[in-house]
């Protein structure tokens, strides 16, 4: 469409239009901005709060700990990036159970076994017996 062509439209497709526009150049503003935080390392802090299992010394008594919160916006960066990397949910789990899996086995490597059972008595030595008989013998 030409901008003669345009200027004869009606004048609510003229404004729909131009919001349209305007619209769409905020969306490529945000989407440049936000690559431009990627490839800075910025990570987002947008969103409501949400605590994880992640602890940490509490300020006001530091001899206790509290849960970390953390933005919701910088959770899902987080787990977008771990996924782009190839990392899901199911192999995170398995990882953590490898990971208890190798701990365990390491610490039982560490510490000496305790003997299972009786402690086996030291072979002592026969005092000799009667002599066998031969064949020829009996």
């Amino acid at each position: 469409m030409k901008q003669k062509d345009f200027r004869q439209l009606d004048p609510q497709i003229q404004e729909a239009y131009k919001e349209f526009r305007h619209q769409h150049n905020e969306m490529n503003a945000e989407q440049q901005k936000e690559l431009q935080e990627a490839q800075a390392g910025f990570i987002p802090t947008g969103g409501g709060l949400a605590k994880a299992d992640l602890y940490e010394p509490d300020p006001k008594s530091p001899e206790k700990q509290r849960r970390a919160t953390f933005p919701v916006e910088a959770l899902k960066w987080l787990k977008d990036r771990m996924d782009s990397q190839g990392l899901s949910q199911d192999q995170l789990k398995s990882l953590q159970e490898q990971n208890l899996v190798e701990m365990n086995q390491f610490m039982q490597q560490q510490q000496p076994q305790p003997p299972v059972g009786p402690e086996p008595l030291p072979q002592q030595a026969l005092p000799p017996g009667p002599p066998v008989p031969q064949q020829g013998e009996i």
